[in-house]
């Protein structure tokens, strides 16, 4: 992974670095503060593309498995934290935000950010996983620091048509 080489020039002053530097925490064992964080990886399994979430970086990486070329694509917002990352049937990347409760949908195609915030604050996203079923998306979460698990059904493109009926007869009925 390439350093965050924008967080190094444009964020750290000369004592960050200093005071990282003599706090003992960014030993051999962890990495340091200029790296991306790399945490849980999903795969593409429609494609030759490994995706990767960068909990420092605040970015998803896109690996290609045959060139090995990685391409970075920031969240929008700071202190997002991607962590775990699936890939659903569109090749749209789903990733848990580990301190924004909050999960995110990136569509690789027009490198767009949805995100879906949780009810629940304090959640710690360690997991995701994706159910797809008749039509319908299922994002399924381990909330680890709330012990709950979260799961969000999206509804299918019919389930929509029928709720949309559903609420033009009722208006059509309250205006009579």
């Amino acid at each position: 992974m390439p350093p965050r080489t924008a967080l190094a020039e444009k964020e750290l002053t000369a004592d960050d670095r200093k005071l990282l530097d003599l706090s003992g925490v960014f030993m051999s064992d962890f990495s340091g503060w200029w790296s991306q964080g790399p945490r849980r990886m999903g795969a593409d399994k429609q494609s030759d593309l490994v995706w990767v979430g960068n909990y420092w970086g605040n970015n998803l990486t896109k690996i290609d498995i045959h060139s090995l070329k990685a391409t970075l694509y920031p969240y929008p917002q700071r202190y997002a934290a991607p962590y775990d990352c699936v890939v659903d049937s569109h090749h749209h990347v789903w990733t848990n935000l580990f301190n924004g409760d909050a999960v995110a949908e990136f569509d690789p195609q027009s490198e767009q950010w949805t995100e879906y915030p949780l009810p629940t604050r304090g959640t710690e996203l360690r997991h995701i996983a994706i159910a797809e079923r008749d039509g319908a998306t299922e994002v399924v979460l381990g909330e680890f620091r709330v012990a709950k698990v979260a799961v969000m059904r999206f509804r299918t493109r019919q389930e929509l048509s029928a709720l949309r009926t559903e609420f033009q007869q009722a208006e059509l009925h309250r205006k009579r």
